[in-house]
């Protein structure tokens, strides 16, 4: 995006600042503005709304809006243009002199140069960082952040769901203490019993894995389907599966576990 007005040309230097804004219902909504000096989207008394900004004002382009900033004063301007989402331009911009006027304490944490006009020195706390750089520092943030929620999330899940499987195999096993007793009646060793119930165990978690797979696979497609008609960009699917072997085992460890204590409770307990 290319500015013009304060800045050298290429530069991008928002100023972020709140409003208060009175919608048709009579009441007030706060909202994220921000400063710039390109005059292509906030030219002197002018404003440009996003879309959803607009919806949630109530309001065109062409109409007229109040907007009391953080000094307490209230300033008249018009809506210019009613634009798709962009972050990159902001949901609410204001001509920069406006905003510094009525918020002289108002910082601009980022500005966005050319490469060939990036300063050689920088005051105390400033740093130069190339696009790229600074958007992986960015992705990875939140990226940390997700993949800390999602290792709750499945510690949760995998515990709650192992506590069931493991209560559902026993309750099975501990059903089929008859059968059970049947079979070492007709010949058959502890030792085979057992290898009977680990089998079953390991053919329900087999069979309930494959169906987690298969009930969430589809939604995960779509969602990757969403993103790309979103964004403009192919979105894949991309699924750890190494986290998907470990809850399989954790569960099948869990499962294990339960079905051959209980049968080698009911064993003994049919032996005596």
């Amino acid at each position: 995006m290319a500015e013009t007005g304060a800045g050298p040309v290429g530069t991008r230097a928002g100023l972020p600042t709140r409003v208060f804004v009175s919608r048709a219902a009579n009441d007030v909504v706060v909202i994220d503005a921000v400063g710039s000096f390109d005059e292509r989207y906030a030219a002197p008394g002018q404003a440009v709304l996003d879309e959803p900004t607009a919806t949630l004002l109530g309001v065109e382009a062409g109409e007229s809006l109040s907007v009391q900033f953080v000094d307490g004063n209230y300033e008249n301007v018009v809506v210019s243009q009613v634009l798709p989402l962009d972050p990159a331009r902001g949901s609410f911009v204001l001509p920069r002199d406006l905003v510094r006027s009525h918020d002289p304490s108002a910082l601009t944490d980022i500005v966005f140069l050319p490469e060939d006009q990036a300063p050689t020195h920088l005051t105390s706390g400033a740093k130069v960082e190339d696009a790229y750089s600074f958007a992986l520092q960015d992705y990875m943030v939140d990226a940390r952040l997700t993949n800390w929620l999602a290792t709750v999330l499945m510690a949760m899940t995998v515990g709650y769901s192992g506590l069931a499987i493991a209560n559902s195999l026993a309750m099975s096993a501990y059903r089929r203490g008859p059968d059970t007793a049947v079979l070492k009646a007709s010949g058959g060793s502890a030792r085979q019993l057992l290898s009977m119930a680990v089998g079953e165990t390991v053919i329900v978690v087999a069979i309930g894995s494959l169906l987690g797979v298969l009930v969430t696979v589809p939604p995960l497609y779509g969602m990757a389907a969403g993103l790309s008609q979103v964004t403009g960009t192919e979105v894949g699917l991309h699924v750890d599966w190494s986290s998907v072997v470990w809850v399989v085992a954790g569960c099948s460890a869990l499962a294990l576990v339960a079905t051959v204590t209980v049968t080698r409770r009911a064993l003994r307990v049919r032996a005596g």
